[in-house]
């Protein structure tokens, strides 16, 4: 039994090569860069945005002696498109990030998510705040699933089943703690359009 789980890990490892193997398209320069691949020989820089962490007070109710009500809290990008554009024909997405190393478990760090749309920005709401019910996060609500694995010196490639997206829409790549592109610790937000 141990030979034959030994044998599948070898096996499914040597797949993954393989599969990688394909791909001519370099891992991007820079710590923080991300390239989707049109195919496995071309790749296009996705252009990175910053969110800004934004904060909404929730309606309020008067209770005697006390003020009911909360806080929404939102990372948001300005403008209501991503200036990426990716065809919604496409059965899969491949991302290719590059990261200080890729040693980290990826999904500790990268979060895949639909934005809300309004007027002239993006948001993603990642928290919200009540007096009487304290601090709840909407992380399993608003992330996306994906799959990911090592490529090239210190890179993630990033596979996303396109019937995982939940419409046609604007998403965001988030990438936080070993994959923050900066030591100024803003957010860093790759993002695209989906249509």
């Amino acid at each position: 039994m141990k030979k034959l789980l030994t044998f599948t890990l070898s096996l499914l490892s040597c797949l993954s090569l393989f599969a990688q193997s394909q791909i001519t398209v370099l891992e991007p320069e820079f710590i923080g860069q991300a390239i989707y691949l049109e195919n496995d020989s071309t790749g296009i820089l996705l252009q990175k945005e910053f969110a800004s962490v934004d904060t909404k007070l929730k309606g309020s109710t008067y209770i005697p002696f006390t003020l009911a009500g909360g806080v929404n809290v939102y990372l948001s990008v300005n403008n209501r498109y991503s200036p990426n554009k990716i065809s919604s024909t496409s059965k899969s997405i491949k991302i290719i990030i590059r990261c200080p190393n890729n040693d980290y478990d990826p999904y500790s760090f990268i979060r895949l998510a639909i934005f809300e749309q309004k007027k002239n920005k993006r948001r993603i709401k990642f928290m919200e705040a009540t007096i009487l019910n304290g601090t709840r996060s909407n992380e399993d609500a608003s992330y996306i699933p994906f799959v990911s694995t090592k490529f090239g010196r210190s890179s993630y490639l990033l596979e996303i089943e396109t019937n995982n997206l939940i419409k046609e829409g604007e998403y965001a790549i988030i990438t936080s703690e070993g994959g923050a592109a900066d030591s100024g610790h803003r957010q860093s937000i790759l993002t695209f359009g989906y249509y």
